[in-house]
């Protein structure tokens, strides 16, 4: 008994040695060490944000299409070149075939143009009355007119050698709606709808020209939709044994009893 007490009393004492260590020890250390320790962030990494899907020869354009039984439709976009707003000729060939001019885009003439272009999305046209309010504010909006100002605006803005910061945000703002808006990119000549209904099987190729000219913005080549990749076909594979029980246990209907 007299062992046993002896032995709880140093115990106890290399406890209080121990305290008392901890405290001096603290006391020495520079004041906010810890907690500066303590507020480190955590380690953190920046993921690649994914990039688009690039379906082209020439680099950020690309393409949208749907297959609704015979009839293919492919809305081709360009608004992430370097092209300027504006005309723009397009061309397209089925399979080998030689490329055929069959339309070109156009910045819209006025308002009344950019209003028809939004007719089927009229909450997109007031994101946009929205978006370019110099206020800033989200009940304000400027007008159809003043926003078809704006837009005309760019590519003067553009080529000037000294902008100021709102000219610069115009820029900026002008940018980033028309890759977000594909109607506003349709609008002002950086996109173009295709509806084919006699080709829904085969590749097609669209290539850009500056409109009137022969110089060439790039090409867009359109695999028919659900088209299966060309990848090899993998080998060593066998199927995996998630269950190895009898086939019909625990299906409604089977004749197996449940100790099967």
């Amino acid at each position: 008994m007299l062992h046993s007490t002896a032995l709880f009393v140093r115990l106890r004492r290399i406890c209080v040695h121990i305290v008392v260590l901890v405290s001096v020890i603290s006391a020495l250390l520079p004041s906010g060490l810890a907690a500066q320790a303590s507020a480190r962030p955590g380690r953190f990494v920046i993921a690649p944000q994914p990039k688009a899907r690039t379906v082209t020869t020439s680099e950020n354009m690309f393409y949208g299409q749907l297959t609704t039984g015979s009839t293919r439709t492919i809305v081709l976009n360009w608004s992430q070149t370097a092209a300027r707003m504006g005309s723009y000729d397009v061309y397209k060939s089925v399979g080998s075939t030689g490329a055929t001019k069959i339309g070109t885009t156009t910045f819209v003439a006025d308002a009344a143009a950019l209003s028809t272009a939004f007719v089927t999305a009229p909450r997109q046209l007031l994101a946009l009355q929205h978006a370019y309010s110099t206020t800033g504010l989200y009940t304000d909006t400027v007008s159809v007119a003043a926003l078809h100002t704006s837009l005309a605006s760019i590519n003067t803005l553009i080529d000037y050698p000294s902008r100021s910061v709102t000219d610069t945000v115009l820029i900026e703002k002008t940018r980033f709606a028309i890759q977000r808006f594909p109607i506003l990119a349709q609008a002002v000549g950086l996109s173009y709808r295709d509806t084919d209904t006699t080709n829904s099987r085969a590749t097609l190729t669209y290539t850009i020209r500056n409109a009137g000219t022969s110089a060439l913005l790039g090409t867009i080549v359109v695999a028919p939709d659900g088209t299966t990749t060309n990848l090899p076909t993998p080998t060593g594979l066998r199927e995996a044994g998630v269950y190895d029980g009898p086939s019909d246990l625990g299906i409604i209907g089977t004749s197996r009893t449940a100790t099967a």
